[in-house]
C-alpha cells in the first residue's frame, strides 16, 4: 500500500512539474466571455507555479510573459486555443448572479426576478450558494448606468424568504448591491459608515450591546451571468434589525427622508403636530 502511495504521489509531482500548470478550483474564479476577462480570488503560492500554465475547469491557459509570477492588481495576459484574455488576481470575494433564460434588462425595480447566489470568500476559504430574487435598487440611482440591486434569498422552491450570514455580516434575507457609480474612488459610503460607528454610541447601546448605528458594507466583484459588472458594496440594510429597535408601542422609531426637505439637509425641523 505504501509503494502504491508513493507512486501515486510522484506521478502527481510529476505531472505537476511536467505541465507546469497551476489549477485554480471551481468556484474561485469567473469568466466573462464576452469581454475576455477572467477575474480569480486565489492567488497561488510561489511553490505552486512552475511554469506559464493556469487550468480552470480543465481548460489550460499560458502566460503570454513567460514565467508565470502571479500577484494582485496585475493584468496577466493568456491564451487559450488562439484567443487572448485578460487575467486578473483579487483579494475580494467573487459574486456571480445567474438568470436563468433572462439577462440584465429583465432586472426592474418593482417586482424580484428569480434566480441564483453563487458568492466565493477567500478569507476564510468559503463558498455560499442560494436561490434568490433581485430587483433594481435605488431612485435616482436607479436612472445611473450603473445599477444598484437588492437580493433575497429563497428556499429551493423559491416559496419563502430564508436567512443567512454572508461576509461575517448579520444574519439576514435581504442584502444590498451598492453599485457606487458616482464614487470615483469608491470610498465616500464605505468610510462614511465606518467613521459614523466608531465615534457614534447608541443611547442604549447598554442594553442592546449587538445594535449597530449604521451598516456595514464589503467590497466585493460582481457578476451576472458570468458578465463582469465590476466592484460593489454589499451591505446590510438600515433598519430596525441593525439597530435593535422592538417592533412595539415605545419601542424606538427609525425615520427615512423621502426628500430633500429641511430635515435632510439639516436646515429646519419640520412641524410634526400633525
Amino acid at each position: 500500500i505504501m509503494i502504491r502511495y508513493a507512486y501515486s504521489f510522484l506521478f502527481s509531482f510529476l505531472f505537476f512539474e511536467i505541465f507546469g500548470q497551476v489549477v485554480i478550483p471551481e468556484g474561485r474564479y469567473q469568466i466573462d466571455e464576452s469581454r475576455k476577462i477572467i477575474v480569480v480570488n486565489k492567488l497561488p503560492l510561489v511553490s505552486e507555479v512552475s511554469g506559464n500554465q493556469i487550468n480552470f475547469d480543465g481548460k489550460t491557459f499560458v502566460y503570454q510573459g513567460g514565467v508565470f509570477t502571479p500577484q494582485y492588481g496585475t493584468n496577466y495576459p493568456v491564451r487559450y486555443q488562439g484567443t487572448e484574455y485578460s487575467l486578473y488576481f483579487t483579494e475580494l470575494p467573487l459574486l456571480n448572479i445567474t438568470l436563468p433564460n433572462l439577462n440584465m434588462d429583465h432586472i426592474v425595480s418593482d417586482a424580484d426576478i428569480n434566480g441564483v447566489i453563487a458568492l466565493s470568500d477567500p478569507i476564510p476559504n468559503t463558498f455560499y450558494q442560494s436561490n434568490m430574487g433581485i430587483r433594481i435598487r435605488g431612485a435616482s440611482s436607479a436612472e445611473f448606468p450603473k445599477k444598484s440591486y437588492r437580493v433575497t434569498l429563497k428556499n429551493d422552491t423559491y416559496s419563502a424568504n430564508k436567512d443567512a450570514s454572508l461576509l461575517n455580516l448579520r444574519s439576514d434575507k435581504r442584502w444590498l448591491l451598492l453599485a457606487m457609480w458616482n464614487e470615483e474612488l469608491k470610498l465616500n459610503n464605505k468610510v462614511s459608515y465606518e467613521l459614523w460607528r466608531e465615534i457614534h454610541s447608541l443611547h442604549y447601546q447598554a442594553s442592546e450591546p449587538e445594535a449597530l448605528s449604521t451598516i456595514r458594507m464589503v467590497y466585493i466583484e460582481l457578476f451576472i451571468n458570468k458578465q463582469y459588472r465590476g466592484v460593489y458594496a454589499f451591505t446590510e440594510d438600515m433598519d430596525r434589525k441593525q439597530l435593535k429597535l422592538k417592533n412595539q408601542s415605545g419601542g424606538g422609531e427609525l425615520y427615512k427622508g423621502d426628500s430633500w426637505g429641511g430635515a435632510v439637509t439639516f436646515v429646519h425641523v419640520p412641524d410634526l403636530s400633525g
